[in-house]
């Protein structure tokens, strides 16, 4: 339980911010919130299911190309394990420990790991600048548009993330640390595969599509004008801000970040707090409850132990 007492600063933020979250609720004036449909809860709740069964398969996929004897389940398992810890601890502390798990268990080199961490961080920026630039011209905005900042910076990502895994070379003599993706024993050139590239950015946009598709439901439940498209484009936004490691599971930041964008689009930035809100409950819901059952199952809270093998 050490992991958990080095932590407990974020522990307790994460139980204030709830206590608040409740205080909220019971005295909101947003229409429809008082009578929440559990059936909507319960879609959203297995969309969230889907989102990280999609993001598992690639990772899957290319951890099987070079060797690694692990099961869809296993790794979807740990990923579960991941998103649950980023939720807790600082500069997404779970992305480490599944490194960990990955190393105790299947001996993947660290070299290895942080090739692979750098191979699909990049294709999701990718993905991310790819849709959203294609997304940005078709959202409507309340008076003047902020598209030309927009389309500029989704496109700039990317570029960013496809230059970032075809001129690594060119990257790594900038950085000491990129320059270890290209160390004679790192398995880069098997990772870094166009086939690895295609089905990662295919199954990251899917996933994608149903985290918008969680965001459209909500914003239909609350009377929002909001087309799928704009949900698609907002998504990308979102997960775009997300990638930066401000706090533990950046609690307050989407909330905020939604606000404001719905707010810019002419609709009540207090339904965007609300739409985030119930989202990111929801998300608890489904990663605390499967993420405490995967961690204890590989066993990631005594340092003495090794995680188990097999689950």
């Amino acid at each position: 339980m050490k992991l958990v007492k080095k932590y407990y600063k974020n522990v307790l933020s994460l139980i204030i911010f709830l206590a608040g979250l409740s205080y909220l609720f019971l005295n909101n004036d947003v229409q429809h919130l008082a009578q929440f449909d559990w059936r909507l809860g319960g879609a959203l709740i297995f969309l969230n299911a889907v989102f990280y069964f999609l993001i598992t398969i690639p990772q899957f996929y290319i951890l099987r190309k070079i060797n690694i004897p692990i099961t869809l389940s296993q790794i979807f398992s740990l990923t579960i394990v991941t998103n649950f810890l980023n939720l807790l601890l600082p500069a997404r502390g779970g992305v480490f420990v599944r490194g960990v798990a990955l190393l105790k268990n299947f001996n993947l080199k660290k070299r290895d790991y942080a090739a692979f961490s750098v191979f699909v961080s990049f294709a999701g920026l990718f993905v991310l600048g790819a849709v959203g630039s294609a997304l940005f011209p078709f959202m409507r905005w309340n008076g003047t548009k902020p598209l030309f900042l927009l389309e500029l910076g989704g496109l700039a990502l990317a570029f960013l993330g496809f230059f970032g895994l075809y001129s690594t070379k060119f990257l790594a003599k900038l950085s000491p640390k990129l320059e270890l993706l290209y160390h004679e024993k790192t398995k880069w050139n098997l990772i870094n595969k166009k086939d690895n590239f295609i089905v990662t950015s295919f199954f990251y946009f899917f996933s994608l599509i149903t985290y918008a598709l969680r965001i459209y439901l909500l914003g239909v439940y609350f009377y929002l004008d909001l087309t799928f498209i704009d949900a698609c484009a907002l998504t990308s936004l979102l997960l775009l801000i997300n990638t930066v490691p401000i706090l533990p599971g950046n609690i307050g930041i989407k909330e905020a970040s939604l606000s404001g964008l719905l707010a810019l689009m002419g609709f009540n930035p207090q339904i965007g707090f609300y739409i985030a809100v119930i989202d990111r409950l929801l998300q608890i819901l489904f990663l605390g409850s499967l993420g405490a059952y995967y961690s204890f199952r590989w066993n990631i809270w005594n340092k003495g132990n090794d995680t188990v093998k097999d689950l």
